[in-house]
C-alpha cells in the first residue's frame, strides 16, 4: 500500500492488463491476429476523454496531425469505432465487459500493460473498505494472469 502525494488517498497495485485495439468490423486489420501501434498509427484515434485508458503515452505513438475523435462515455466510443469513424485502444478487460457487434478487438502487441490499482479515501473510507481491499488483495495473488 502507498500514499498518495495528498495523503487522502491509499491505493495498491491490483493487476497489469495488456492493451487491445477496437477495430470496425470492415477495418483492413480486422481479420489479423494481432496489430502493432505502428500498423494504426494512421488511423484516425477514438478517446474517451473521460474515463478512457488512452493515456498521452499512447497518443504520443501518434503521427503529427492524425485525427482524434473525442467522446464523453464507452458507448459514444463504441458507437464511434462501429460507424467507422476510427479505431481505440483498451485494455484486455474491456473484450469482455463491453463487447458491441460491430467492433473486433485484437491485441496490440507493442503497447505497455495498464495498471490497474484499487484507492480509496484512507481518511474517511466506509467501514468495510478495509475488507474489501483485503479480499482484493487476497484474489489478486491467486488470479491468473492474462
Amino acid at each position: 500500500m502507498r500514499s498518495a502525494p495528498e495523503g487522502d488517498l491509499d491505493f495498491f497495485p491490483f493487476r497489469d492488463e495488456h492493451r487491445v485495439v477496437a477495430l470496425p468490423l470492415g477495418h483492413p486489420l480486422a481479420g489479423n491476429g494481432t496489430v502493432t501501434l505502428a500498423q494504426t498509427r494512421n488511423d484516425p484515434l477514438v478517446v474517451n476523454i473521460i474515463s478512457g485508458s488512452g493515456t498521452p503515452g499512447l497518443r504520443a505513438t501518434t503521427s503529427p496531425g492524425r485525427p482524434i475523435v473525442e467522446v464523453n462515455n464507452v458507448d459514444e466510443w463504441l458507437e464511434a469505432i462501429a460507424a467507422g469513424r476510427g479505431i481505440g485502444a483498451s485494455t484486455s478487460s474491456t473484450v469482455t465487459l463491453h463487447p458491441h457487434p460491430g467492433v473486433i478487438y485484437l491485441p496490440l502487441k507493442d503497447a505497455a500493460p495498464v495498471s490497474v490499482l484499487i484507492a480509496w479515501r484512507s481518511l474517511d473510507s466506509h467501514p468495510h473498505t478495509a475488507h474489501f481491499v483485503a479480499a482484493a488483495k487476497r484474489w489478486s495473488r491467486f488470479r491468473p494472469r492474462d
